[in-house]
């Protein structure tokens, strides 16, 4: 049996967790009530997204970032590192999703992709490799965006139904049978339709193409799924 002082540190956690919770707006003070009751259903979680050091929080269609900022990545025009949020130049309304990397930020506005922050690989697909300190259009992105995803230097979007990538490139993690860096987007291998989830890890990128799961580029730990360490320069299916 769990000591008096073991039980009393696990009540205290769950606690201070559940304080905690409720302050990031994750669920009601109601649960912790006498008696289940439900959430309000109309009280939606705030779409909040994390980089290595900045974060940015998507409200009422507008974005705002706080954090480190030395690459622009708060994208207010300038390169002050800012402890409350700031809001992101032109982004004050029209946002759907907002997704960050390492150094650099991305949003879906009006169905099309923007970006900024970092830019040395070509992570904001602008046709550069120049910083910018505030957003970007990504180059051939101006609308039918539905999805987009951040890795550590690499970006990639869904935009018709089709997985397409830029940035960094070393270990194929833009899936289009190469390993050169592009600074705009390029079609990923053989998911040109039916694709409706993407997710970027540091090095490495997965897809959902008509519900099986697909992914490409690094892959020394096995993190592609398919029953290898060997990196891969397409989609390959997860095991």
């Amino acid at each position: 049996m769990r000591s008096t002082k073991t039980i009393s540190q696990s009540f205290r956690l769950r606690a201070m967790l559940g304080v905690l919770a409720v302050l990031c707006g994750l669920i009601s003070p109601a649960t912790f009530g006498p008696s289940p009751v439900k959430a309000n259903a109309t009280q939606a979680a705030v779409p909040v997204s994390a980089g290595s050091g900045h974060t940015c929080v998507l409200t009422n269609g507008a974005v705002e970032c706080l954090g480190s900022n030395q690459f622009g990545q708060l994208g207010n025009g300038t390169t002050n590192n800012s402890l409350a949020a700031v809001e992101v130049t032109g982004l004050d309304t029209g946002v759907s999703a907002i997704a960050l990397g390492a150094n650099h930020s991305c949003a879906i506005v009006g169905g099309a992709a923007k970006c900024w922050g970092a830019n040395g690989d070509g992570q904001l697909g602008d046709g550069t490799t120049a910083d910018s300190l505030v957003p970007v259009q990504v180059t051939g992105l101006e609308t039918g965006v539905t999805a987009i995803a951040l890795g550590s230097d690499h970006s990639c979007a869904i935009v018709g139904g089709a997985a397409k990538c830029w940035g960094v490139n070393w270990d194929g993690q833009l899936g289009d049978s190469t390993t050169v860096t592009s600074s705009v987007p390029v079609q990923v291998t053989g998911l040109t339709s039916g694709v409706t989830g993407i997710a970027l890890g540091g090095d490495h990128s997965c897809a959902i193409v008509g519900g099986a799961a697909k992914c490409w580029g690094a892959n020394g730990y096995g993190q592609l799924g398919d029953g290898t360490t060997a990196d891969s320069l397409v989609p390959v299916q997860v095991t």
